[in-house]
């Protein structure tokens, strides 16, 4: 029998793949701090991204990150993410979520105002 490296997953919850860029910010004190990265995967908890910066641990952080699918195939979004950080190792950080809400993107409905256009919000 050849040698081979097992493979434990102790995660219980599954993972899905996620590469989208973002924003984050996090208090310390009085001064706010901004910096940017990249997800890497997200579960129905926790949010695993890199950082441009290291992170100190157990910061309260708010991501912000484009959704991928418009409202009403019309308006971009982004999710607004509240949570934890409760892990990190360099420029990579896991973030366990509490709370996100979603947001429109730019303008909003202002450029869709006055076009006739109809949007049914309820659909």
């Amino acid at each position: 029998m050849a040698n081979s490296a097992l493979t434990i997953e102790g995660r219980t919850r599954p993972r899905y793949k996620l590469n989208v860029e973002l924003q984050f910010s996090y208090q310390r004190g009085e001064r706010t701090y901004h910096g940017t990265g990249r997800t890497r995967d997200l579960s129905d908890q926790t949010i695993c991204f890199e950082s441009d910066q290291e992170l100190p641990g157990g910061v309260e952080l708010e991501l912000c990150m484009p959704w991928p699918v418009s409202l009403q195939g019309l308006f971009p979004l982004d999710v607004i993410i509240h949570g934890e950080l409760v892990r990190k190792q360099r420029s990579v950080a896991v973030l366990r979520w509490e709370e996100f809400e979603f947001r429109t993107r730019g303008d909003g409905f202002q450029p869709y105002a006055n076009t006739g256009n109809i949007c049914n919000l309820l659909a």
